[in-house]
C-alpha cells in the first residue's frame, strides 16, 4: 500500500498516542503538533559545500510555510554569496495547524476551533485567517535571508498529501479541500481536509511544479523535502518533485534535487517523531500543558533550550535509508549569536513558536509554548544536512534497448556482487547459459595491480562513453593561439559529457578502440571522475600520465599507452548508449567487475541469478582453499575468509 494512504489510515491511532490532534493525512504531522529524536552524533561528516553550490541557480519548493527556513536557510545563504538566483516557492499556506489557530485566536488552547474562515480568508483586506498570518511570516523570514516574498501557491495545509492518494487513484480532478474544525469539540481528525473544496487538484499541483521546475536554468538544484519524511504533505512533495524530474516526458532535463528531512519518519520509542528529531531528544514531549505553563513560568522557557544548540552540526535521522547523507557547512553569521540569520528566519514565525495573538498578547507564561520541546529552534545548528540526488540517467534512443536504473535499484545489485572476483562471475555467467557473453578481450588488463589490498578490483554500474576519430581539421586556424583552440576542442568537440551521469558505485566504460594514440584518460580526469563517484575505468582505447595514474591508485583497465591530446583526434560520439569493449556488448547499467583476471561484463537482467551463482562458487573455492592453506601450513589470509 502506498506509504502516504496507509498514514491517512493510522491518523486516529496517531491522534490517540500523542494525545493532540495531528494537523494532516501523514504518518506524523510534524510541528504542526508537540513532539520527539534519538541521540545523534556530534561531529559533522566533511562540508560539501562546493559540490552542494556546484548548481548555476537554486529552488527551493517547500510544503509550508517555515519550511524553507528550517531545511534550507544556509542553502540559500550559501548560493547568494555565490551570485547565483535562488526562488523559493511555498506549496500551502499552512493553515491547518489546529492548535496553533487555536492559539492564535484564543490566546489559550482551550478556546473555540477554529473554522475554515478561521484558516483561509483571502476575501478581504484586512489579515484575519491564519493563512495570511502564515504567509506574512514567510515574506518576513525571506526579508531576514535577503530574499522577496516567496511565490505562494496556495494549496490547503494537507492538501498536498491528499492531492497524491488522489493521484494513485487515477481522480486527477477531485477537488481539495481545505480544513475545518467548527463541528468538533477539540482539534480531531476530521477537521483536517473536511472544510470547503477549491478549485485545486493533483493535475493543477502537478502542471503548476513542472511549469516552475521548467522556468529555471538548466541544472539548477531543485531543493524540497524527501519522499520519506514523516509528513504526508512533505512526503507527498518530495516524491512529486522526484516523479516529475525522472519524466522523460518533462520539458526540462533532469535537475539535481537536495532533499532535507523536516519530520523523521517514525516516532520511534517516542509518542512523536519530532520529539527526537532533529537530536537530542526533547526531555518532556508532548508538552502543551497550558495548566503548568501559566503556575510554573519559566518552565516552557526551560524546556524548549534543552535543543537549542547552534554550534552543533545537523544530521539526517537514522530510522530510515534517506540516502547518503552531504553536510553544507554554515557561514557563523547565519547561526552564531543573537543576530544569527537563520535563527532570525526561524523566530519569524511566530504563530508556530506561540508567540502570535490575533488581539492582544497571550498571557507571558505562555509564550513559546507551541515550540515546548524545542523543536523548531533544533534546526538553527551549524550545518544543513541533505540527500543529494545526482540528475537521473534517461535512456536514450537506440536498436538495442536501454533501461533507466535508480540508485537504489543500482546499490542492491552491487551489494549483491560484493566480494566476488572476475573468475566466480564468469562462471556464474555459464551457468546461467551465457558462456564468453561478457568476457572481455584480456588484453584490456589493469593498469596495476595490488595484490595485498586487492585495490584494483573493480565492480559497478556501467555509465558509458564512445570517442571517435576526428574527421576535422587538426591544429589551430591562423591567428588563433593554440591553447585557445585546444580548449575550444575540449569544450566543444571531445569534452566528458558523461561526467554528470556518474554517481557512487559507477565504473566508466570508454569505447575508444580506434582512436589511434590518444590518451583520452589522463592522471587529472581520471581522479576527477573518482571524486565524482567511480570506482574505475575500462576503456578500449588508451591512457597517458600513467606512472601518476599508478600512484593515485585509481583502477584503470586499458587496451595501450595513448600519449596524444584529445584535441585534433578524437571526438565524443555519445555517452548512454549501446558500447563494444574487447568485443563485448557493455549497455548502460550492467555490471562490470574486473580484477588480475580481466573484465567481465554481465547483462543487467542476469545480475541477479548470476550473483547468486558466482556467491555458492566463491564459498566453496574458499573452503577448499581453506583447507589446502591447513595442510600446507599457510596462514588464512583475506581470499579464504
Amino acid at each position: 500500500m502506498d506509504r502516504i494512504k496507509l498514514a491517512i489510515l493510522l491518523l486516529p491511532l496517531l491522534l490517540l498516542s500523542c494525545g493532540t490532534t495531528a494537523p494532516g493525512p501523514a504518518a506524523v504531522s510534524g510541528r504542526d503538533r508537540n513532539p520527539p529524536v534519538a541521540a545523534q552524533s556530534d561531529s559533522a561528516g566533511a562540508c560539501a559545500n562546493e559540490r552542494l553550490t556546484a548548481a548555476p541557480a537554486l529552488l527551493v519548493i517547500a510544503p509550508h510555510p517555515d519550511d524553507e527556513a528550517l531545511g534550507f536557510a544556509g542553502l540559500i545563504d550559501a548560493y547568494q554569496r555565490e551570485g547565483k538566483p535562488v526562488k523559493v516557492i511555498v506549496a500551502t499556506d499552512g493553515d491547518a495547524y489546529c492548535e496553533a489557530c487555536r492559539l492564535w485566536k484564543n490566546s489559550s488552547l482551550a478556546g473555540p476551533v477554529c473554522d475554515a474562515r478561521d484558516f483561509s480568508n483571502f476575501e478581504t483586506a484586512a489579515v484575519d485567517s491564519f493563512a495570511e498570518v502564515r504567509r506574512a511570516e514567510s515574506i518576513a523570514a525571506a526579508r531576514h535571508m535577503g530574499l522577496p516574498p516567496p511565490q505562494f501557491l496556495g494549496y490547503p495545509d494537507t492538501g498536498l498529501a491528499a492531492a497524491w492518494t488522489n493521484l494513485q487513484a487515477g481522480e486527477l480532478a477531485k477537488p481539495l479541500r481545505r480544513s475545518d474544525f467548527s463541528a468538533c469539540s477539540d482539534c480531531c481528525a476530521e477537521g483536517y481536509g473536511g472544510g470547503p473544496p477549491t478549485s485545486l487538484t493533483a493535475s493543477t499541483l502537478i502542471e503548476t511544479l513542472r511549469t516552475a521546475i521548467a522556468a529555471m536554468s538548466a541544472g539548477t538544484l531543485l531543493a524540497t523535502t524527501h519522499p520519506l519524511d514523516g509528513h504526508g504533505d512533505h512526503a507527498a512533495l518530495g516524491a512529486l518533485i522526484r516523479n516529475l524530474n525522472e519524466d522523460p516526458r518533462a520539458p526540462f532535463a533532469p535537475r539535481p534535487i537536495a532533499f532535507a528531512v523536516i519530520h523523521a519518519h517514525t516516532p520511534k520509542t517516542q509518542t512523536h517523531p519530532d520529539c527526537w528529531y532533529p537530536a537530542p531528544t526533547a526531555p518532556v514531549c508532548p508538552c502543551l500543558d497550558e495548566q503548568r505553563a501559566l503556575s510554573q513560568p519559566g518552565w516552557v522557557e526551560e524546556l524548549a533550550s534543552h535543543r537549542f544548540l547552534p554550534d552543533s552540526p545537523a544530521a539526517l535521522p537514522d530510522d530510515a535509508d534517506y540516502g547518503s547523507e552531504i553536510q553544507l557547512c554554515l557561514s557563523e553569521r547565519m547561526f552564531r549569536g543573537a543576530e544569527a540569520i537563520k535563527l532570525k528566519a526561524v523566530v519569524s514565525y511566530a504563530s508556530q513558536i506561540g508567540r502570535l495573538a490575533r488581539n492582544g498578547s497571550h498571557p507571558g507564561a505562555l509564550d513559546g509554548i507551541l515550540d515546548c520541546s524545542g523543536y523548531l529552534m533544533s534546526f538553527v545548528r551549524s550545518t544543513e544536512a541533505f540527500a543529494l540526488v545526482d540528475p537521473p540517467v534517461r535512456a536514450g534512443e537506440s536498436f538495442i534497448p536501454t533501461r533507466v536504473w535508480s540508485q537504489e535499484e543500482d546499490a542492491r545489485i552491487l551489494a549483491a556482487f560484493e566480494g566476488l572476483r572476475a573468475a566466480d562471475v564468469s562462471d556464474g555467467l555459464d551457468a546461467v547459459g551465457l558462456p564468453d557473453a561478457g568476457l572481455v578481450d584480456p588484453a584490456i588488463a589493469a593498469l596495476w595491480r595490488d595484490t595485498d589490498g586487492f585495490s584494483h578490483r573493480i565492480t559497478g554500474i556501467a555509465v558509458t562513453a564512445r570517442y571517435v576519430p576526428t574527421n576535422r581539421r587538426a591544429g589551430p586556424p591562423a591567428g588563433q593561439q593554440f591553447g585557445e583552440w585546444e580548449g575550444a576542442w575540449y569544450t566543444e568537440i571531445s569534452p566528458e559529457p558523461f561526467v554528470e551521469y556518474l554517481r557512487p558505485g559507477s565504473v566508466i566504460v570508454i569505447d575508444a578502440a580506434d582512436d589511434g594514440d590518444t590518451g583520452s584518460i589522463g592522471s587529472y580526469n581520471i581522479l576527477a571522475w573518482k571524486l565524482r563517484g567511480a570506482e574505475g575505468v575500462v576503456t578500449s582505447g588508451g591512457a597517458r600520465d600513467t606512472d601518476e595514474i599508478i600512484r593515485q591508485g585509481v583502477p584503470l583497465y586499458m587496451r595501450r599507452l595513448g600519449r596524444g591530446i584529445r584535441p585534433g583526434r578524437n571526438e565524443i560520439e555519445s555517452v548512454q548508449r549501446p558500447v563494444t569493449i574487447g568485443g563485448v556488448l557493455v549497455r548502460p547499467g550492467d555490471v562490470v567487475v574486473a580484477d588480475g583476471d580481466g573484465v567481465v561484463v554481465v547483462p543487467r537482467e542476469h545480475a541477479e541469478q548470476v550473483a547468486r551463482v558466482a556467491h555458492a562458487i566463491l564459498e566453496s573455492d574458499k573452503e577448499g582453499r581453506r583447507e589446502l592453506y591447513r595442510q600446507a601450513g599457510l596462514p588464512e589470509d583475506p581470499s579464504v575468509q
